[in-house]
């Protein structure tokens, strides 16, 4: 029975001692050179553009695939009305992958002027407004309505309808 528990207390110790070198190992690679971020990979979307990505992904200098502030990176991304979330993911020795997420517009939005409409997320937010421009045979709430359809808003172009049936 002692054998049994000193080859326990020995296995236990190692456990340990193999968690604190793992942990030691982390710390110390987590600002190592060679995990230095040297590529960011993206795939623009339909509103965000590889532009806006690479001018509001701000990497910090010196970042590594292991210390990277992916929190601050998706805060930095959102202040496009587009990006509803950013999810990343790390090719060692230096990639790092961005992947967005758009907000999908669940309304559109005609304004009273009846030539500027706004996008209207799913959490209700404000995405971005767009130019309604009709032509001389139709109304702005006609041209909203191909608008919306335009861009897959089925509930926008559902309440365009009802409005202007209830209009004539």
């Amino acid at each position: 029975r002692a054998g049994a528990l000193r080859v326990a207390a020995i296995a236990a110790g190692a456990l340990v001692a193999l968690a604190l070198v793992v942990v030691v190992a982390l710390f110390a690679l987590r600002n190592a050179p060679v995990f230095a971020i040297t590529s960011i990979e993206f795939e623009p979307t339909e509103h965000v553009s590889a532009e806006d990505v690479q001018s509001l992904a701000q990497v910090p200098e010196g970042a590594t695939l292991l210390n990277v502030d992916t929190d601050a990176i998706e805060a930095s991304l959102k202040k496009n009305p587009w990006v509803a979330s950013a999810s990343f993911s790390r090719g060692f020795p230096g990639t790092l992958r961005v992947t967005i997420e758009e907000q999908r517009p669940a309304a559109l939005v005609l304004m009273s002027s009846g030539t500027v409409a706004w996008y209207l997320s799913e959490q209700n937010t404000w995405i971005e407004p767009v130019r309604v421009d009709s032509a001389s045979d139709q109304s702005a709430s006609d041209a909203a309505l191909a608008l919306a359809d335009d861009a897959g808003v089925d509930e926008a172009a559902a309440v365009l309808r009802h409005l202007r049936r209830r209009a004539i």
